[in-house]
C-alpha cells in the first residue's frame, strides 16, 4: 500500500495543486517572498510514515507555506488522536494553508500561527513528540535551547537541509547546529541524504 492510498481524494487533490504550483514557481526562478515552497513529495511521506509509526501526538512544524508538509503531518496526527502547530511568519501563507486544511478536512487538527519564533515556541505545549524545522537554521537554532526543553523522551527533530550534505560542512550556522547536535548526549543524530541533505535526531528514552 502506498500513502496515496491512505489519503482521501480531496487530500489528494489540494497535494496536487500545490505541488503543480511549487513547480511552476520553482521552473520560473521566482524570489517573490510569498512563493510557495512546499518540501519533496519522498520527504512529505516520509514525515507522513515517520509521524504515525512513532504514534506521535504533539507536533511542532516551523514554515507551514500553503501547507502541503502540514497536511502529511495533519493526515498521520488525526489518526493519532493528537495536534500539529505550525508557524509561518506570512499572514497571507497562514491563510491559504488554513483554506487547504479546511478543504482537505483536516483544519481540526491543526494551529496555525502567523509570527515570529520566539512567541511560538513560547506558546508550544511541552512533551513535543516530533517538530519539523524547514525555515532554516539560522532562524530557529537561537530557540533551540527553549524547544529542546519541550521535548519528549524519544521525540524526534527533522530539519529540512541543503541539496548536498556538504553544504552542512561549509556553511558556519549550519554547521554550527550540526555540530551542537552531535555533541548532545541526549540526541541521537544523523544525516539523511533523502532528496537533499537532511539533519535527522531522535532523543534517547529515558531509562
Amino acid at each position: 500500500m502506498k500513502i496515496s492510498d491512505i489519503l482521501t481524494a480531496d487530500q489528494g487533490r489540494v497535494l496536487r495543486e500545490i505541488k503543480e504550483q511549487d513547480y511552476s514557481e520553482r521552473q520560473s526562478g521566482s524570489t517573490d517572498p510569498l512563493r510557495l515552497k512546499a518540501v519533496s513529495t519522498p520527504v512529505a511521506e516520509f514525515l507522513f510514515q515517520t509521524t504515525l509509526s512513532r504514534q506521535a501526538k504533539v507536533v511542532a512544524e516551523f514554515g507551514t507555506s500553503a501547507g502541503y508538509s502540514t497536511i502529511h503531518l495533519a493526515a498521520a496526527v488525526a489518526q493519532n488522536k493528537g495536534r500539529v502547530y505550525t508557524l509561518d511568519r506570512e499572514a497571507q501563507k497562514t491563510t491559504w494553508a488554513r483554506e487547504n486544511l479546511i478543504a482537505c478536512e483536516l483544519a481540526y487538527t491543526v494551529e496555525l500561527f502567523t509570527g515570529e519564533c520566539a512567541d511560538f515556541v513560547e506558546s508550544l505545549p511541552d512533551s513535543l513528540d516530533f517538530v519539523l524545522f524547514d525555515i532554516g537554521v539560522p532562524h530557529f537554532a537561537p530557540y533551540w535551547p527553549k524547544i529542546r526543553r519541550k521535548m519528549a523522551p524519544a521525540s524526534m527533530i527533522f530539519v529540512d537541509g541543503w541539496e548536498s550534505l556538504e553544504r552542512w560542512e561549509t556553511e558556519p550556522e549550519w554547521n554550527a547546529f550540526k555540530t551542537t547536535m552531535e555533541a548532545d548526549p541526549e540526541f541521537l543524530t544523523t544525516m539523511l541524504p533523502l532528496e537533499k541533505g537532511h539533519l535527522v535526531a531522535t532523543r534517547r528514552p529515558r531509562v
